[in-house]
């Protein structure tokens, strides 16, 4: 920080918890910053007003005792209610069975909370996720063409960010600049 005062730090989740919340509310791929404590005790020294804690959900599987939302919050949500800055680093699922079920829960979720976000992944090729882009049909050969936009996803991501930040407007007002091409 001494190099760079004014840099931001973002900090990912892990897949690690306590044991007493190993069974009650499960954990995956970065989901997790329930290993500090809510004074940040367990937390590196840092300036808090430069952290961005940034997990990583994705459908929670083997079930445990609370709901979905009761596990985000134990793993993370807490946070966001003591006015740390969250952006989810990572999430996502396929439009189908649990995964449909999980974008139905997690999408109101960011938008309830006001909770910036990255999904997972947009080409198609991730086999747990799926992309914001279709492969279903569109193969040229071996090879998925990737031309298409999911739309039921896009729908469903858009949903969870009512109110986005136009990075365009962003970068050139501070001078980037951007080519369409």
């Amino acid at each position: 920080m001494k190099a760079n005062p004014n840099a931001i730090i973002v900090i990912q989740g892990t897949d690690s918890q306590p044991y007493e919340l190993t069974k009650s509310a499960p954990v995956n791929w970065g989901g997790s910053l329930s290993e500090l404590t809510p004074n940040l005790s367990g937390a590196p020294k840092l300036p808090l007003d430069r952290v961005i804690w940034s997990p990583h959900q994705y459908p929670l599987h083997g079930g445990g005792n609370f709901t979905d939302e009761q596990c985000w919050e134990l793993n993370w949500g807490w946070l966001l209610k003591n006015k740390h800055a969250i952006q989810v680093g990572e999430w996502g699922a396929k439009m189908e069975g649990d995964g449909l079920d999980f974008m139905k829960r997690f999408a109101p979720y960011l938008a309830k909370n006001n909770i910036d976000s990255f999904h997972w992944t947009f080409n198609a090729n991730s086999g747990d996720t799926g992309g914001l882009l279709d492969a279903k049909g569109q193969w040229a050969g071996d090879t998925p063409t990737w031309k298409e936009p999911d739309k039921e996803k896009l729908e469903l991501v858009a949903s969870a960010h009512p109110n986005p930040t136009n990075v365009i407007k962003l970068f050139t007002a501070s001078g980037v600049k951007y080519s369409e091409q």
